[in-house]
């Protein structure tokens, strides 16, 4: 049978790999009370092309994703760190998912150079300035981005809209597209902000 994704999780002590969401022993004992830990994609060659990995205390992505030669999405929740020469050697990561990791918004790699990543996904992380270290990259590092996505994030409106307001991005014309989902933005602030860019 033909595998396009995958996902590994913990139950009662033991691990269980689902291909295809399916013929999991996970199906008769319940899914509600696994630990989701990873999840990815597989492309038509049989290599891995997304991978995500979730865990519920803070934890570091570890080097070996340099493995991943094929990888073009990466995320994570409750991530502390990056391997930051790891990921510059992926020559075809193009998307970059953060979700709860406050100790990596505040302590980000602001050197890392992703040059080819076009999509950036932030949910559920608490920026507490628009000079977080976070914005700062996303605004110095990337020049071929094309979208950025803030999901979840209602405490962070002002610092986004300043970020946007005030930071360079050197992404330019490049950006196409900015999601803000339920992020609690002021209206009017907006109105203003898109005023102004335009």
């Amino acid at each position: 049978a033909y595998v396009d994704n995958f996902r590994l999780n913990l139950y009662r002590g033991e691990w269980h790999l689902w291909f295809n969401d399916e013929g999991s022993i996970l199906d008769d004992v319940g899914y509600d009370d696994a630990i989701h830990l990873c999840e990815g994609s597989i492309d038509d060659d049989g290599r891995i092309n997304e991978f995500s990995i979730n865990c519920d205390e803070p934890c570091d992505l570890l080097a070996d994703i340099v493995r991943l030669e094929r990888l073009e999405k990466i995320g994570g929740t409750n991530l502390r760190s990056l391997p930051v020469e790891s990921l510059q050697k992926l020559p075809h990561l193009r998307s970059l998912v953060l979700v709860s990791s406050p100790d990596l918004v505040e302590n980000f790699p602001i050197h890392m150079e992703l040059k080819n990543l076009k999509y950036i996904e932030i949910r559920s992380c608490h920026l507490r300035s628009s000079s977080t270290p976070l914005l700062t990259w996303i605004a110095k590092h990337l020049p071929n981005l094309e979208g950025i996505d803030f999901s979840f994030m209602k405490k962070c409106s002002d610092s986004i809209l300043s970020a946007l307001r005030n930071l360079d991005f050197c992404c330019g014309e490049n950006l196409k597209e900015l999601k803000m989902f339920s992020c609690g933005i002021d209206s009017n602030k907006l109105v203003c902000l898109l005023l102004e860019i335009i």
